[in-house]
Formats: structure tokens, sequence, C-alpha cells
């Protein structure tokens, strides 16, 4: 049953997407900031959210705006370590 109404591009549906999507990217960043190699362990988690991502901004409605704020809340994972590394130079 369709109503009529288109649904928005963007809404709540995607902020809280892209709000867990950010929140996975930071504590991927922010738990092996001091060794390096604990980031292979965060790959998988990363790339199933990935790919989740994906999936659900090719699909239709409310699926689709989750979808795409999961692709913009990934854009955390190769930001926050930068952003971590640069305060722990700053403050060093």
């Amino acid at each position: 049953m369709s109503t009529g109404h288109p649904v928005p591009r963007h809404g709540a549906i995607g902020f809280a997407g892209a709000t867990i999507s950010v929140l996975v990217g930071t504590l991927a960043a922010s738990v092996s900031f001091r060794y390096f190699l604990l980031y292979i362990y965060f790959v998988p988690l990363i790339v199933a959210d990935l790919i989740v991502a994906v999936v659900l901004a090719m699909r239709s409605g409310l699926m689709a705006q989750a979808g795409r704020g999961m692709l913009i809340g990934l854009l955390s994972v190769p930001l926050a370590p930068a952003v971590i590394w640069f305060c722990y130079l700053a403050s060093s």
C-alpha cells in the first residue's frame, strides 16, 4: 500500500545509519591506535559494514536512506586514525 508520498532522500534513518557507522569506525581506530596490527582484526568488520551499506543503498525507500547514511558514516574509518594521530602528536 502506497500513500503516494515519496520517501525523502535523507532522513532520521540515514542519520542513525551514519551514527552507527561512525561509532564502528571510531571504535576501531581508537582501540587499535597504539597497535597497528590490530587493524587486521577490524578490516573484516569494516568490509562487512561497507557491503551492507552498498546493498542497502541500492534498495529504495527507508532502506536506501540507511545505506546512504552508512556510506557517509564510513568516511570516519580513514579520518578517525588521522585525527587521533594528529591529536597525539600535538599533545606530545
